[in-house]
């Protein structure tokens, strides 16, 4: 398993550069490059480097690769790009024409495996669209991003403790079916993510490379699950509302302007305990709007009692909240959670 999920990466880097080469051999070459420098320690890390080569000029890419494609994992990217000082690069398996316009308006370069490329350096501009994806390889997402493995994942970075535990703590915590924690944890193992020694102890590596993919893969596979509704209420009602954090909490922009004083809150967004709704909309007299900034959304963990206190949910849901709105401010807000609040929490063991 952890083979051919390394061969598979291999393989569509291969592909998207050998489709390119063959299109643009006479604008620039590509190959893959060993990382120097490497890294900047808890700075996000490129998947692999790669170097363009265009007649005397060289480029040095930080290349991502993601086989399946989003509009989730295309705002992630967004953030990532702005995490690093060297030009960003994205490899995908295939780029649909829409997609294609929307990375170049984003300024997000990118190849893939059918030939289709977006790139912008200097004098060197490429755009290739509509090329038909290749038959023969595909990738589905991997289930451990899939609903109930990011529930799993979430608890984990949260309360690192938890993966010590036994399977029906996990499941408490997660709010996942006990008979699906096995199955989960077999999946981090397999994906490098979890480590198990001789006696039995559990630990996460790689947290950074999970937390990224748990990111991407937020908005599309878990989030819309737990959406609510959308609501309008008086002006500003928010402002100075005081929430019990036993059963409701404060997201999103909300939640970030509270722990960053960064940004002033334009979509307001709460994390709620489901048996609840009814009573939090009377009680703040909020109606039924399918276009309003006022989004409620079922909380899918269960609350640490040594939490309480805290009004504002975990920064790493405030982080993908941001992200997952596509706000340039917002973005810049995320970069100043994850530097602040985030990345202590990914530090290796």
């Amino acid at each position: 398993m952890k083979k051919r999920s390394k061969e598979t990466e291999t393989d569509l880097l291969r592909k998207a550069i050998s489709a390119f080469n063959e299109l643009f051999s006479g604008q620039g070459e590509l190959e893959i490059s060993t990382p120097d420098p490497p890294p900047l320690p808890g700075r996000l890390a490129p998947d692999v480097l790669v170097r363009l080569r265009a007649g005397k000029r060289e480029i040095l890419y930080h290349a991502e690769l993601k086989p399946v494609f989003s509009h989730s994992v295309r705002l992630y990217l967004l953030t990532k790009k702005a995490s690093t000082n060297r030009p960003f690069l994205v490899i995908t398996q295939y780029m649909n024409p829409e997609m294609a316009d929307q990375m170049r308006r984003d300024g997000l370069e990118f190849i893939d495996t059918a030939g289709n490329a977006f790139i912008r350096q200097g004098q060197l501009h490429i755009f290739a669209k509509g090329n038909r994806p290749p038959k023969r390889f595909h990738l589905p997402p991997p289930r451990l991003f899939a609903s109930a493995g990011l529930r799993t994942i979430f608890s984990f970075l949260t309360r690192p403790d938890l993966v010590k535990g036994t399977y029906r703590e996990i499941a408490a915590a997660s709010g996942v079916a006990l008979g699906t924690v096995a199955g989960k944890m077999e999946e981090l193992k397999d994906r490098l993510f979890l480590t198990e020694d001789r006696k039995g102890t559990r630990r996460l590596i790689r947290k950074k490379d999970l937390f990224d993919g748990w990111v991407a893969a937020y908005p599309e596979q878990l989030r819309p699950r737990i959406l609510m509704g959308r609501y309008q209420g008086d002006h500003d009602w928010w402002h100075d509302k005081v929430l019990q954090p036993a059963w409701a909490q404060w997201g999103g922009e909300v939640a970030a302007s509270r722990i960053t004083s960064y940004l002033y809150p334009q979509a307001i967004t709460v994390y709620l305990a489901g048996s609840r709704l009814n009573e939090f909309l009377l009680e703040n007299r909020l109606r039924m709007e399918k276009n309003s900034n006022i989004e409620i959304l079922e909380r899918f963990w269960t609350v640490d009692p040594r939490l309480d206190e805290i009004e504002t949910v975990h920064p790493l849901l405030i982080y993908a909240d941001l992200v997952a709105s596509g706000s340039d401010r917002n973005i810049e807000t995320a970069k100043i959670i994850y530097e602040q609040h985030i990345s202590r929490y990914l530090r290796e063991d």
